[in-house]
């Protein structure tokens, strides 16, 4: 742990005040490695970043396993991206610290090396300062561009030397977006003039026909939004097969010469995006697409098939894809999904959660869920943790007491102020204030003058999956294995998406 003193004395740290790095004693801790000992482990949750004092780090990032539109895992997935960091790159970890979403790369140290591990609320401060600010942005962006192609499902399996040439391409005209929840990026009948690649966060896309909204889907991390229009494809181009619709686009960009607009006017957009939570994207401009695809025919082709598939989809008219959006399921990694054809009311689940917890947090026995919910068909989502992918809980802590866990749970440590921010800021109202008997303060009582009242601090309370001090090597959460029915399971929103509509098939 460095003192303030040691703070306040560093270059890294002047424009922070004192007392606020006082005030945030024991949020810095300096942590001496050797060779070979790893620093963070890619999918772990991050919730700290680290600023590189001496010595240098190898960082991995291995591509994550993506499916196919019928579930299946997709292989021949693209190598590890390999690269070094040294003091002066200054810090890694910042984008999971800051987002609250696990770590995209494993740093393992290749030699004896000092990092100083920072808690979100230092690093927070830190980015305030313009001249740190700047900085990490440079830094940033150079990585995210490796990162956010490794996620994209358009760029898997493709060789390593035409890879390489693509990333070179791109480098100098990608630039890197962020949004705000709510913000829209482009409506349906816009022009298109731009392709976006998704690094972090969720899109809502919305589809109107004859004035009305018949379609909501959700796009993730990876996904591309914007090619349909952009190569101007139209419902008629379903006549016709991959291969005739990209010897066409290719025929006709071939000929363009410089003029590659003139060649492919630009199609409207057939659909509204928007943010559905905090939200980076990558940014290509129409001029930069076009040339993209004339010089990488490999990637033409597999937008051409996307872009089919995606006209030829059938799930925009489908009415439990708007429900699973209004109702935010798609943030959730552990939802607590209760089966009501086999729940009996018996309340096991919330006897269980009570039983497991005790009295050790509050010192009195508290819950952390309600068996009561929202319904998505026969499933009721129960009031607990989803372990959002966009935690919007974590937002804003004064005290930087809330974090994620092993398992990517939101755990609340004992420092929790009971300020009641986190419990605002989570929009499904899964975590409540409760006083902490285990704390109590000396308070002046307002109608016995000269007298004393002793209450209890608030502290905020939620499921931490049974685990929060990351002792399993997998959650096993009480409520579930207390159901004596079997009713009661955490799944992601995807699975429970899949889940349902593939009741909705087998009744037909």
């Amino acid at each position: 742990m460095l003192s303030p003193a040691e703070l306040i004395s560093d270059p890294v740290f002047a424009g922070i005040s004192p007392k606020f790095l006082l005030w945030q004693q024991g949020l810095v801790i300096r942590r001496r490695l050797t060779a070979g000992q790893v620093v963070c482990r890619q999918g772990d949750a991050g919730n700290t970043a680290f600023l590189i004092r001496s010595g240098s780090f190898e960082v991995t990032v291995q591509p994550t396993e993506s499916k196919s539109a019928k579930g299946l895992p997709r292989s021949g997935a693209q190598s590890a991206l390999r690269f070094q960091l040294t003091p002066a790159d200054m810090i890694f970890g910042e984008m999971a610290c800051m987002s609250g979403t696990p770590r995209t790369a494993s740093v393992t140290a290749l030699e004896d090396a000092e990092v100083w591990e920072l808690r979100r609320n230092v690093l927070d401060r830190l980015m305030r300062i313009p001249s740190h600010r700047q900085r990490f942005e440079a830094d940033y962006r150079g990585r995210a561009l490796d990162l956010v192609l490794q996620g994209a499902q358009l760029f898997e399996n493709i060789g390593h030397d035409e890879y390489r040439k693509i990333v070179d391409y791109l480098r100098p005209r990608l630039s890197f977006v962020r949004v705000s929840p709510g913000q829209t990026l482009f409506r349906q009948g816009d022009r298109a003039n731009a392709l976006y690649l998704v690094r972090l966060g969720h899109v809502r896309v919305g589809v109107r026909r004859f004035g009305n909204e018949t379609g909501v889907l959700s796009r993730g991390p990876g996904a591309i939004l914007g090619e349909i229009s952009l190569l101007a494809i139209s419902p008629q181009d379903l006549r016709r097969t991959v291969e005739e619709v990209d010897d066409a686009l290719g025929t006709a960009l071939d000929r363009a010469g410089e003029d590659l607009a003139a060649a492919i006017p630009a199609g409207l957009r057939n659909a509204t995006c928007s943010a559905l939570g905090h939200l980076e994207l990558a940014r290509l401009s129409r001029a930069d697409f076009l040339q993209l695809v004339r010089e990488f025919p490999i990637l033409r082709r597999r937008l051409v098939e996307q872009s089919l598939a995606a006209l030829r989809s059938n799930e925009e008219g489908n009415p439990l894809l708007r429900e699973y959006i209004e109702q935010g399921l798609y943030e959730g990694r552990k939802l607590l999904v209760l089966d009501m054809e086999l729940c009996t009311r018996c309340d096991e689940c919330t006897k269980g959660c009570v039983e497991q917890h005790g009295t050790k947090s509050h010192g009195v026995p508290v819950t952390r869920m309600l068996r009561d919910g929202r319904r998505f068909e026969n499933f009721t989502i129960a009031t607990a943790c989803r372990s959002c992918a966009d935690p919007h809980c974590m937002t804003g802590c004064p005290v930087d007491s809330i974090h994620r866990g092993k398992h990517l749970q939101i755990v609340i440590e004992d420092h929790c102020i009971g300020c009641g921010l986190c419990a605002a800021n989570c929009p499904y109202g899964n975590i409540t204030m409760v006083p902490n008997e285990r704390r109590r303060v000396e308070l002046p009582d307002p109608d016995r003058a000269g007298q004393t009242l002793l209450l209890s601090q608030p502290k905020a309370v939620t499921c931490d999956l049974c685990d929060a001090e990351g002792k399993l090597s997998a959650p096993q959460p009480r409520c579930v294995s207390a159901c004596p029915h079997e009713a009661a399971s955490r799944m992601t929103g995807e699975e429970l998406l899949q889940r349902v509509m593939g009741d909705a098939v087998r009744e037909k």
